[in-house]
């Protein structure tokens, strides 16, 4: 699957076997900015401030998690095995979150 973000909010999955979008739905307030795959899993950052996470599958996307903490439009975000989603904001701070336990499991600025 191949993800699209638009400036709407909307996002779009493109099944690569199919050829075609299979979905497409908005999941955030505004512009999605980034996007991080971990096996079935998807993780969408937006310049609403917001990480969600999502369950991918043919039928569609289930949510699975928001996260809401950062002070910044989310410019990069990424997935590892083990469930911790870490994300940056515009303004310098890097956030991780136990997707296990719902919480920030750490915070960092840069600035």
């Amino acid at each position: 699957l191949l993800a699209i973000g638009g400036v709407d909010g909307n996002v779009c999955l493109f099944s690569m076997t199919a050829g075609r979008v299979t979905q497409g739905q908005r999941l955030h307030e505004d512009t999605v900015t980034c996007f991080a795959m971990c096996g079935s899993t998807l993780v969408s950052g937006s310049d609403d401030q917001t990480v969600r996470v999502w369950q991918t599958s043919e039928k569609g996307l289930k949510p699975l998690e928001a996260f809401d903490e950062l002070e910044a439009d989310v410019t990069a975000v990424c997935m590892h095995s083990s469930g911790v989603v870490l994300a940056g904001g515009a303004d310098g701070q890097v956030l991780g979150w136990s997707t296990d336990r719902g919480e920030v499991v750490m915070s960092r600025r840069s600035r």
